[in-house]
């Protein structure tokens, strides 16, 4: 793993273009075009304008020399159990894969579990990256949440 000098700082809506470059080539999002719609709306969105669908919501983005190679974003619906946050739009630039920024991204998300006092953390996974959410600590649940966004919920416990 080759790290190199990264900053996180919060997600803008100016980075919305480089953010769905970024899932378009690390999850795939551009072949299914109800995904592509959703992900658009859900980040043009300011958390104040999404009030009545989640009851909190972080996202950030991390750069290298300025540009944008990663987003990662916490979260909890209103209609989620209190105590769990959900990581959504977890995403690097496969060209910066292997360097830390993966790591880096999950650690902010790990805080915030502390920050927020919250029981869990939880990621609706693909399965190419459950070898990199288990290797956190993050765990298969059978536990019913909604929307299912994937066929493999993993669960990381406070701790």
């Amino acid at each position: 793993m080759s790290k190199i000098k990264t900053q996180m700082r919060d997600f803008e809506s100016e980075d919305l273009s480089s953010v769905l470059s970024i899932m378009q080539k690390a999850m795939n999002i551009g072949r299914n075009v109800n995904t592509t719609i959703a992900a658009i709306r859900d980040l043009e969105c300011e958390p104040s304008q999404r009030a009545t669908d989640y009851a909190f919501l972080r996202r950030k983005v991390i750069t290298y020399k300025k540009r944008v190679v990663a987003i990662c974003g916490v979260y909890r619906l209103n209609t989620h159990p209190t105590g769990i946050l959900g990581i959504c739009w977890f995403a690097v630039d496969p060209q910066y894969q292997g360097m830390g920024i993966g790591t880096q991204c999950m650690k902010w998300s790990l805080d915030m579990i502390r920050e927020t006092g919250s029981k869990c953390l939880f990621v609706w996974a693909s399965g190419k990256a459950v070898p990199f959410y288990s290797k956190f600590g993050f765990m298969r649940s059978s536990l019913k949440l909604s929307p299912k966004e994937s066929d493999i919920l993993m669960i990381k416990e406070a701790e």
